[in-house]
């Protein structure tokens, strides 16, 4: 009587057991499911807005960068009438739908070139508003190829002698043109200097364009130059955004100088003995990866101790694999500008993937590669990792 007591005893604490097992296993599967729906959306969160707006951000702290300089050389160029030319140029920038930066930078090339030719600031910035508002026209009349920026470079060229470029543009200047139109003016051209014979090229040139002049103004609801005010627009609000971005990015430059610079006091010792860590820490992740990979493939071919023994097989080729090519994993994972272009060059990928054309042609992935700096010239390379595995 007791042995069957005990036994019916068994059976119920065994069923018990065995409801509880279920239970813990179904909770187990439902933490799991939740588990793997939170991190699916993390990393669709990830992929679709936070890489992206890692990636705009970077854009447009280049962006601002640029506009800073852009800034600094018009404003040196037109320093002692800097307000005047700063009225100039967003006069210039309203007028002609374009973005703060194009304006400056338009204005400021052909006025550093032309100070330099002799003319005083104030005819600088007089004779480069004429140059530029006709390269504008000229753009939009001939759709020049170089746009905006090409055709003032041209013409500005033009001014200093070098008449070839203009042709493009549909002016023609030779030497005899200039005599012949000097002639014209009462002028005696061996007796002009090099700002009137550039003030002479320039009037025969806006003579040359009398059908282009005034043409944006004509034009500017035509989509073509819709879409270049467009683009201003988009570069004026990427600058802005980037000029609020950019104490960070410089407190975080300012870190990472710190950083480096500390690292550079350590001793010899120290030194060697990070890199050394850090070599390990970088192997055992695609080391895991891919013995993770091994196992995963041939889990359904082999036996449990076959798979272990792989895996094991696996770690040890990586392990070997790294110590046969420990100089040249020292000498690039030691180097920042190889982390610096290997990360720069993953960002603008990530940013060219999935912004797809619409990145392509807002230029997204190369002012992410702008970041990039002259890698230098690696003495170790890496050998086969077959001859790991053989080993």
């Amino acid at each position: 009587m007791a042995n069957k007591s005990i036994g019916l005893l068994t059976i119920a604490f065994g069923a018990d057991l065995r409801g509880f097992d279920r239970a813990m296993k179904k909770a187990q599967r439902n933490i799991n499911k939740f588990g793997t729906s939170l991190q699916r959306t993390g990393e669709t969160l990830t992929r679709n807005i936070t890489l992206p707006v890692i990636g705009l951000g970077a854009a447009a702290i280049k962006m601002a960068s640029d506009f800073e300089e852009t800034d600094a050389k018009f404003r040196t160029v037109f320093s002692s009438i800097e307000q005047q030319a700063l009225a100039t140029a967003k006069t210039f920038e309203k007028s002609f739908g374009l973005s703060s930066k194009a304006a400056k930078q338009m204005l400021g090339d052909t006025g550093d070139l032309l100070v330099g030719f002799g003319f005083t600031e104030q005819e600088a910035l007089n004779l480069s508003k004429q140059v530029n508002e006709l390269a504008v026209d000229l753009a939009s009349f001939t759709n020049f190829s170089g746009g905006a920026e090409g055709a003032s470079l041209a013409l500005t060229k033009a001014l200093l002698g070098e008449r070839e470029s203009v042709k493009s543009l549909g002016i023609a200047i030779t030497e005899a043109d200039l005599k012949k139109f000097a002639e014209d003016q009462g002028l005696v051209f061996k007796e002009l200097d090099r700002v009137a014979k550039a003030n002479l090229t320039f009037q025969l040139a806006a003579k040359q364009s009398s059908k282009a002049i005034g043409d944006y103004a004509r034009t500017s609801g035509s989509f073509a130059n819709q879409t270049r005010q467009l683009t201003a627009q988009f570069t004026n609000l990427a600058v802005e955004i980037g000029t609020m971005l950019l104490p960070v990015a410089q407190k975080i430059l300012t870190w990472a100088r710190d950083f480096l610079d500390n690292i550079r006091k350590m001793n010899p010792e120290l030194k060697q003995n990070i890199l050394n860590f850090t070599l390990l820490a970088a192997a055992i992740g695609p080391l895991l990866s891919i013995s993770g990979s091994l196992l995963k493939t041939f889990s359904k071919l082999f036996s449990r101790s076959g798979l272990i023994v792989m895996g094991l097989a696996a770690i040890v080729a990586g392990f070997l694999y790294v110590r046969d090519n420990y100089e040249a994993f020292k000498e690039r994972l030691s180097d920042w500008t190889w982390w610096r272009n290997t990360l720069v060059e993953a960002a603008a990928d990530i940013v060219e993937i999935l912004g797809g054309r619409f990145a392509q042609y807002l230029g997204l992935d190369d002012s992410i590669r702008d970041f990039k700096v002259d890698a230098p010239k690696y003495v170790h390379e890496f050998s086969s990792f077959a001859d790991a595995i053989k080993n």
